[in-house]
């Protein structure tokens, strides 16, 4: 799905808010942990577990 400058006007209006937000719709998030894995391991908590544990929280 492609967002234009438009489309957010129309979602967010024009203000200050809009705006501002604006630009973290124009390209994707890249999410690159190979850094901290290479510094700390690879913990994170498996998907299933981490849904498991929060529906039981």
């Amino acid at each position: 799905m492609t967002v234009s400058h438009q489309n957010l006007r129309v979602i967010f209006g024009t203000g200050t808010l809009g705006m501002a937000v604006a630009h973290q719709l124009e390209n994707p998030f890249v999410v690159d942990s190979s850094k901290f894995v290479k510094a700390f391991g690879d913990i994170a908590t498996p998907h299933r577990d981490a849904i498991r544990n929060t529906i039981s929280w």
